[in-house]
């Protein structure tokens, strides 16, 4: 039986209309003069590099040399004495599943002078209360993070960064450091911090967007007072913001730079797709969708299979080997049957919006990409993106109709929070980006416009 065809004037029509957009735009615009700039809190906010791809900071000497991140809670001093201190999260382990709270981190020796040990470990796991001392978005939902403190039989919860700063008092430890840094959204990186003076230079790690993946390396150096200045020394980039996302996506193992690094983590963005089609069309089966979508779904996992040969082969050809993801697949196979809310929140992030960017970027490097290898490759690849966010779309409606006003209301502002993502997008190599047909980062903002509105179905997605 031949796969079922999606046909959506709708979405053809944005698509022109977001690539004559992005043709307006013909070259990348030069970043401004590298800054930092501090705020009485101590929040950061730091400015990009001179250049629009700044040395690896492996070569720079920074915290790239060593991989591994520092853990939160050895080490700190607080501003009174307590026997000791956890962290915990907040978090979904996937997208629709109900949040889980762990502990996360420790130091010191909680509970070691309580009267009653287990009442004091009860309370240590007593359910988190509202605020957090940091909180993040992730591709499974928001994780939030606070802190508990033991002193005796008192039991203190740290639920906010004020309470984080009391109970830290003046910033005179590695460890205090530390966790002020991690506090603020960055992750602290080997090696350790190192004193200069009164202050203590933190190396940490910060992703600013997932689409593109682009990671920023920063030495953090913290004052006394818990005031600090950002510096970026480091930044990975990719734009290989390609197909759908599973439900608990793995991180490429892919360290290589430049254009082949660019097609090894695409390629395995790919071959995730595959696993997240397959987990999706399970679902559909197990709640009796109409057979068209069951099929688009079965479709859709031998066009990623195609498109991760293809273009890892080019990364191949390159000197840089994709690791096979054969233990994402078996995790697909395992994997949860979610509850229709859940797959329609996860349809609005990676079928409305991923796989509506990931076919007008396909579209746009089949049409300007130097390298005429890649140029090839995106004209097999584009037209069976394009089908997947017709796909996601048709998937959509009938999702839609078995959701409640409330549930469709977190589905819109799930769609309209992951597009603002994109709108964070930052300046690539303009020579990588030349050679891969990249959209300019100039014109990114304009284009997620003419698509997010291309979500316009019976007024029920009103941009």
């Amino acid at each position: 039986m031949a796969p079922p065809r999606f046909d959506d004037p709708a979405l053809h029509a944005a698509l022109a209309l977001a690539l004559f957009t992005a043709g307006c735009v013909r070259s990348q615009p030069k970043p401004d003069e590298p800054q930092a700039t501090q705020q009485p809190d101590g929040e950061v906010e730091a400015l990009p590099p001179t250049t629009a791809q700044s040395t690896p900071a492996s070569e720079s000497g920074s915290a790239k040399a060593c991989t591994g991140t520092l853990e939160v809670g050895p080490g700190v001093k607080p501003a009174s004495p307590f026997d000791g201190w956890v962290v915990r999260s907040n978090a979904r382990s996937v997208r629709g599943a109900e949040p889980q709270e762990q502990e996360v981190g420790r130091g010191g020796t909680p509970c070691a002078n309580a009267t009653d040990q287990e009442a004091c470990e009860d309370a240590l796991a007593a359910p988190m209360p509202e605020g957090e001392i940091r909180s993040e978005s992730t591709q499974s939902g928001p994780i939030r993070w606070q802190g508990v403190a033991t002193a005796g039989d008192r039991v203190e919860p740290i639920v906010d960064l004020k309470g984080l700063r009391a109970f830290l008092g003046p910033i005179d430890s590695e460890g205090d450091a530390i966790a002020l840094v991690w506090a603020l959204g960055y992750e602290p990186a080997c090696p350790e911090p190192q004193a200069e003076g009164d202050a203590f230079v933190v190396h940490a790690n910060k992703r600013i967007s997932d689409c593109p993946i682009t990671d920023v390396e920063y030495t953090v150096t913290v004052q006394p007072d818990g005031s600090v200045d950002a510096l970026e020394v480091g930044r990975r980039e990719s734009q290989a913001c390609i197909g759908r996302l599973p439900a608990s996506p793995s991180p490429a193992p892919i360290l290589a730079e430049g254009l082949a690094g660019w097609l090894a983590r695409a390629a395995w963005l790919e071959a995730q797709a595959v696993h997240a089609f397959a987990h999706l069309e399970r679902e559909l089966r197990h709640h009796g969708a109409p057979e068209a979508l069951i099929q688009g779904c079965v479709a859709a996992q031998e066009d990623e299979r195609r498109h991760a040969r293809l273009v890892g082969g080019l990364a191949r050809s390159r000197g840089v080997e994709v690791p096979n993801a054969d233990a994402e697949h078996a995790e697909a196979e395992h994997a949860e049957v979610r509850s229709l809310f859940a797959i329609a929140l996860d349809n609005a992030a990676e079928g409305l919006v991923r796989e509506t960017w990931g076919a007008a970027v396909g579209t746009h490097q089949a049409q300007r990409a130097l390298d005429p290898d890649v140029r090839a490759a995106m004209a097999s690849i584009a037209p069976d993106e394009v089908q997947h966010a017709a796909l996601s779309r048709v998937l959509h409606l009938w999702l839609w109709d078995h959701l409640s006003d409330q549930e469709r209301l977190e589905v819109e502002a799930c769609r309209l929070d992951t597009w603002r993502a994109f709108l964070n997008d930052v300046p690539q190599d303009p020579a990588l980006s030349e050679a891969l047909g990249l959209p300019p980062a100039a014109a990114v903002p304009a284009m997620v416009r003419v698509l997010r509105g291309a979500c316009v179905i019976d007024g029920s997605l009103a941009a």
